[in-house]
């Protein structure tokens, strides 16, 4: 065809399908095909968010199990070691309970938003701390 090449940047520019002079004089009739239907286009863009979204709900709730996790391992050695400093040196012992007091009260905060997050009649996940 007595036609420019196409380059990126121009195609790139396009907005619509309509706007390809190459498709609308090919041989085939392109604009009745059903991907060029901009309903059918639509909705393959929302089955497409659809799937991505269920991908991510997948793992949210593996992230919600790992920071229960995290926020429980972490108070406990926490408190371990406060326990285990205690005999031998008591005012680290006691900085290392303030700290301690200081991680609760932020895991609290955490933890308030996960039970909303567990009200939801969507959410699927486990509800306990993982090993």
């Amino acid at each position: 065809m007595d036609r420019l090449p196409l380059d990126w940047s121009a195609i790139s520019q396009y907005g619509s399908l309509a706007e390809f002079e190459l498709l609308r004089e090919s041989c085939t009739n392109i604009h009745a095909l059903p991907w060029a239907d901009s309903a059918n286009r639509q909705a393959a863009i929302y089955q497409l968010k659809l799937e991505c979204a269920h991908e991510e709900r997948i793992q949210l709730n593996i992230e919600i199990q790992r920071l229960l996790t995290s926020m429980r391992d972490e108070e406990g050695e926490l408190s371990q070691h406060a326990k285990d400093l205690n005999a031998w040196s008591p005012w680290l012992a006691t900085e290392l309970k303030n700290m301690l007091a200081c991680h609760a009260r932020l895991n609290d905060v955490h933890r308030t938003q996960i039970q909303q997050i567990f009200a939801l009649h969507s959410y699927n996940g486990a509800r306990v701390p993982g090993i």
